[in-house]
């Protein structure tokens, strides 16, 4: 039986990283939660100025604030008489669980209920179980059970990260991990374990019964390997779904019983009964996260900063401007050709695309007459159409630069930072200033800085680099003047040149990487040790200020809704009456109060991080 497609409802633009995390508890509000460190809720609204703005039919209606790293997972708990709205749920980076009442401040600024402390690692996965306990998986390799706030059981006996928790009807719960197994639990003792996948369990779903006999319960897996699985809860293996070329880090259930998954291979896909009945891709390498509203509307995640609605409604579909906008989007992301150059593929002719496709999903690459650009084309049996789904580029050639979030690199590296964590991209051009590089790096992925040396040693081994510390190529993305010796240096986020390449050795967990010796090797000259303060006998305060007012005018362009701590008219004040003190100390008439310790350890705290460098700057002179 034909199902009707889906197609894009809405691209909901606001946050400024990475959309981990989706939930829709209700057909017309759902909820985002990023790497900016914000949860944000999108309410449907037909009060949109204009039919072109992606976002025509959503907007934020509330933003929920207090992680201090990335907010990776969602939960939702129903209403209550106490919270008629229920309750929203976010897991983070920074080890904790906050817990935000979900009628939020209207067109304003949430902070949390309670805070649940107890994992030591970034909490990755949550779900509330049947009986309404909370669930909690973390990187620290437990799952956790809270009730009213309190963890009751800790489930401990995997190897790595427990990527995915789910609850049974009765009472037992499943978790899956990067060691590969899937457990089902009792309170906190193991009573089952699925073998199958080869990689790390990345999503867990439970699938509708056909009767009442709890036996029957039968529930889906994703994983790294590129597979989904069907499970009988006697540990057997009803079905293999294989269909991604990549990582599935992500399924849903929809109300029609279809499974929803997505992952590093750019695509959604739809199941129904083991069948792949849909495929579309993004505009976005990584689907983090998929949600099924009530209506059967999917909600998507992506690394691309946007969260995507998709509908089978045609009175839900996106009007043609913001669709066509859309497929432009799509067109412009660039996909790998295949072994060989593209000059070599046969190509398709654009007749080609006026005939139906042999199967679905076939791709097909068609010059395009005009440009002379390759495209790729993918046919939707569903719809009965080709998509096109990016620009051909061929990275094969040894001097050939590939792309890596929209900008192009002579290397991008695979770093295994850890085992159980997804792998990070290191990029890199000839010529950078490989510590720049390493910094950026590290401050990008949160990563410890005594990890410097080894990332700037790896990047000079594998790219055939010398060790400089200052090149050519570093020069033009230092725009920040240091105000204490007038250098260069590195700033946080700063702007990122253009290149790739494969990785060789590993920094972190690779063949190649740093071990420490015993007490008495010595590998290096070392740094001489400085026995007295060092004094900052000057600072360039205008350059400082000028700085920090320039960041804050960027954060000032968007509503406060996008970025809460945008200074006020009166902070600004604050800063230059500051200025003023530390510039001609004899004129001040009371010593620097508290206020402004309080206004720049809120900038160096709370503004993105790649803005906070001017209130550092500000701190290190009072």
């Amino acid at each position: 039986m034909s199902v009707k497609p889906y197609q894009l409802s809405a691209t909901l633009v606001g946050h400024d990283s990475d959309v981990r995390a989706v939930l829709s508890p209700h057909p017309e509000e759902l909820y985002t939660a990023s790497r900016d460190l914000t949860t944000r809720r999108w309410n449907k609204t037909n009060s949109n100025p204009s039919p072109n703005s992606p976002t025509f039919g959503y907007e934020t209606t509330a933003v929920y604030l207090g992680h201090t790293r990335y907010v990776n997972s969602l939960a939702y708990i129903g209403p209550s008489a106490q919270y008629p709205k229920g309750l929203i749920l976010t897991g983070g980076s920074d080890k904790t669980i906050l817990v935000f009442d979900a009628t939020g401040v209207e067109h304003g600024i949430s902070d949390p209920l309670f805070t649940l402390k107890g994992h030591s690692d970034n909490v990755c996965c949550m779900t509330v179980a049947p009986n309404g306990d909370l669930i909690s998986g973390s990187w620290d390799s437990t799952a956790k059970v809270w009730r009213n706030w309190q963890c009751v059981y800790d489930l401990v006996g995997h190897q790595y990260a427990v990527w995915a928790v789910q609850g049974l009807s009765d009472g037992t719960i499943l978790t899956g991990a990067a060691d590969t197994l899937i457990k089902r639990w009792q309170n906190d003792r193991c009573i089952g374990v699925f073998r199958g996948h080869t990689e790390s369990v990345r999503g867990l779903v439970v699938l509708p019964t056909t009767g009442t006999d709890p036996t029957d319960t039968r529930f889906a897996s994703c994983s790294n390997d590129g597979t989904l699985r069907v499970w009988g809860l006697d540990g057997s293996c009803l079905q293999v779904l294989s269909d991604h070329t990549s990582f599935v880090y992500t399924m849903c259930l929809l109300p029609t019983g279809e499974l929803v998954s997505g992952g590093e291979d750019r695509s959604i896909k739809i199941w129904s009964d083991g069948q792949c009945v849909q495929t579309f891709v993004l505009p976005a390498q990584s689907i983090w996260s998929v949600a099924a509203s009530p209506n059967g509307d999917i909600v998507v995640g992506t690394s691309n900063k946007e969260a995507h609605v998709f509908t089978r409604s045609a009175e839900r579909v996106a009007p043609a401007a913001v669709m066509t906008q859309y497929e432009e989007q799509l067109a412009q992301f660039t996909v790998a050709a295949p072994a060989g150059n593209v000059s070599d593929q046969k190509l398709a002719s654009p007749e080609a695309l006026q005939q139906p496709g042999a199967k679905d999903q076939q791709v097909i690459m068609v010059k395009n007459p005009t440009s002379g650009a390759v495209m790729a084309h993918q046919w939707d049996q569903a719809s009965q159409k080709w998509s096109t789904v990016g620009t051909v580029v061929d990275a094969i050639e040894e001097n050939r630069r590939q792309l890596h979030e929209g900008n192009e690199y002579d290397y991008v590296f695979t770093v295994d930072v850890q085992e159980g964590r997804p792998p990070l991209k290191l990029p890199y051009n000839r010529g950078e200033n490989v510590y720049t590089v390493a910094q950026q790096f590290l401050t990008r992925n949160m990563l410890p800085q005594d990890y410097l040396d080894q990332v700037a040693q790896f990047i000079t081994t594998n790219a055939g680099e010398a060790n400089t510390t200052q090149s050519a190529g570093a020069s033009d993305a230092q725009t920040y003047v240091d105000p204490f010796t007038g250098a260069s240096r590195y700033m946080p986020g700063g702007s990122t040149p253009t290149g790739t390449s494969s990785l060789r050795h590993d920094p972190f967990t690779g063949g190649s990487r740093y071990q420490p010796g015993d007490a008495t090797s010595t590998t290096s000259p070392g740094f001489p040790v400085q026995s007295a303060f060092v004094l900052m006998k000057q600072c360039n305060l205008p350059a400082v200020v000028n700085k920090l007012k320039e960041f804050n005018a960027e954060l000032a362009k968007v509503s406060m809704i996008s970025h809460p701590y945008a200074l006020s008219d009166l902070q600004l004040a604050s800063i230059d009456e500051l200025q003023r003190s530390l510039e001609t100390p004899s004129s001040m008439a009371d010593p620097i109060t508290a206020q402004y310790f309080t206004l720049l350890a809120s900038i160096a705290t709370q503004w993105p991080f790649e803005k906070r460098v001017p209130a550092l700057d500000l701190l290190r002179m009072l």
